[in-house]
Formats: C-alpha cells, sequence, structure tokens
C-alpha cells in the first residue's frame, strides 16, 4: 500500500463529528459488516465514492478488527488493485528471473479469509477517461472474485456503483455485486485535505 498511514486505521480514529452525518452512518455501516465476518457471514462489501473521504480507511478497520477477532489467525490482506496488476505485468518481461507468476498472486489472494481489494477502477487509467478494463484485468478479478464467492471480500473504488459496467464486462460486475453490502459516499468531504 502506498499510504502507510492505513497501517494505523481502526474504527476508533475514523473520527466523525456528527454520528448521523453520512461519514458517520457509514463507519456504522462498516461496523455491522465486520460483525456479519465475524459471524462467519460470506459477502461483498463495497465501498463507493470520490477519493479521500475513508472508504480505504474503513476497510483496513475492519481488516484490522477481524484479524483482532480471530486472535491473528485469520489470513487477511489488503492489496491495491493497480499495484497488484503492475506486480503481475512484471512476470511477463522476458528478463523476469523471479519465481512469482500471475498463478502465484492469484492464490493469494483466493487463499485470504478476508480480502480487500483497494481502489478498484484505478488498474484501468484516469477514472475522467472511462476507460474499459483490458482482458487481463478482466481476467485476473473475474478469476478472483469467481473464486471468493464463498468467502468475505471488501473492494474499495472511486468509481459510482452504477458506473462499473462502463469500465468492466456484465460477468465481473455481476460477481462484484454478487450478495453485495454497498457503502456509499455521496456529501462526505475529502479528510485529506486540511482546512486552515
Amino acid at each position: 500500500m502506498s499510504d502507510k498511514g492505513l497501517l494505523q486505521a481502526g474504527f476508533k480514529n475514523y473520527n466523525v463529528e456528527d454520528k448521523n452525518s453520512e461519514a458517520g452512518v457509514n463507519k456504522q455501516k462498516a461496523i455491522k459488516a465486520f460483525k456479519h465476518y465475524e459471524a462467519g457471514n460470506a459477502f461483498n462489501t463495497l465501498f463507493v465514492g470520490m477519493p479521500g473521504v475513508g472508504k480505504s480507511h474503513l476497510a483496513m478497520a475492519m481488516l484490522r478488527s477481524l484479524n483482532e477477532a480471530k486472535a491473528g489467525e485469520a489470513k487477511c490482506l489488503f492489496i491495491k488493485v493497480d499495484k497488484l496488476m503492475n506486480a503481475i505485468r512484471e512476470t511477463f518481461n522476458s528478463g523476469y528471473t523471479g519465481d512469482k507468476n500471475e498463478m502465484y498472486y492469484i492464490q493469494l489472494l483466493l487463499e485470504a479469509d478476508y480480502l480487500v481489494l483497494d481502489d478498484l477502477g484505478a488498474e484501468s487509467g484516469s477514472l475522467d477517461r472511462n476507460s474499459k478494463a483490458t482482458d487481463f484485468v478482466h481476467r485476473v478479478l473475474y478469476t478472483v472474485l469467481d473464486g471468493r464467492q464463498d468467502v468475505g471480500t471488501i473492494i474499495t473504488s472511486n468509481l459510482a456503483e452504477e458506473e462499473l459496467p462502463e469500465i468492466y464486462d456484465t460477468k465481473l460486475v455481476s460477481r462484484i455485486r454478487k450478495n453485495n453490502y454497498l457503502i456509499e459516499f455521496v456529501d462526505t468531504d475529502d479528510k485529506r485535505i486540511k482546512k486552515h
């Protein structure tokens, strides 16, 4: 992950001024989703909204809480989707001498008890361009989400839910939306921008 501050992310330090605000309500939704995962329920949690509203923070808070609830015994993985795709692409280079390949990375994601796919859509380029995902991206994401239908997967995206079909094909969108618990940010301000 690029933002090392996320390593400290938890429910306690996701600060909201008003518990009835959108951010406050979404924090409670994330806690509710965590409790359902802890109880053994399998579904996708989809955080959508503009950058900086705390989607990744709440996703990491869920992952941290699940790891703590399972006394560190759960396999938890937080991965930025664009970095995953870049790591896999690197193995395609003719000069690559490592022992990792596409299936190695996919298997890691499939074996995780709880997985966060952070910033879905960023791997397809600028969100302003409405770029379609490549066949390679479709193949990797479909294989992962198809193989994780019976476990918990948390997805964050700057895309609105209705924009997913503009980037991804119907098979992949169906997997993303399967048993989907939507947490949507529409009115929350960018928490990264500090007001002085």
